[in-house]
């Protein structure tokens, strides 16, 4: 969207009135999943803007909605965004808080890296995704690259699934 390019471009004056417009579409589109989202990049602007209670506000806001309709990837996102302004405003028992929320989710969707077994999903980190559908962490992505190297055409199987759907996933980006 228009609000996303100005956002990249850390122009959050001219974007949140965006965003504020896909939100009121959305609204009465009556898609409460891309309210979810549309409120996250408010959230974003507001807190770049240093407006930390403004951006709690909506990700409450955002968080409610998410929960609404079980978007768990929603609440996931909103409770890291929490947990980095809460730090942020030094509100250390409602970091907290959403830190719990944050490892009960994690484990409730089961987003462990295949390769390494570390957690996914609790900071914002690049994540790979596997033919079959499962997700890695990138830096994961030449471990598991590496025991394919020189099999053009054989197939690894995915460290969660163990389904030969894998192949180097290195080579197919």
């Amino acid at each position: 969207t228009f609000a996303e390019i100005h956002r990249k471009r850390k122009d959050f004056e001219r974007s949140f009135p965006r965003y504020e417009s896909a939100y009121a579409l959305f609204v009465e589109m009556g898609d409460r999943l891309n309210q979810v989202e549309v409120l996250g990049g408010m959230a974003k602007c507001m807190a770049a803007l240093k407006d930390f209670e403004q951006a709690i506000e909506i990700n409450h806001k955002a968080n409610q909605l998410a929960e609404e309709i079980g978007n768990k990837i929603g609440i996931l996102d909103c409770n890291i965004r929490l947990a980095e302004l809460y730090i942020l405003t030094g509100n250390s028992f409602a970091a907290h808080q959403c830190e719990e929320s944050l490892s009960r989710l994690t484990a409730e969707l089961e987003l462990f890296c295949g390769v390494c077994g570390e957690s996914m999903g609790q900071i914002p980190e690049h994540l790979d995704k596997l033919q079959c559908g499962h997700l890695i962490h990138s830096k994961c992505t030449p471990h598991l690259a590496r025991y394919t190297w020189g099999r053009k055409g054989r197939k690894r199987p995915c460290p969660s699934c163990r389904n030969r759907s894998s192949g180097n996933p290195v080579l197919s980006r």
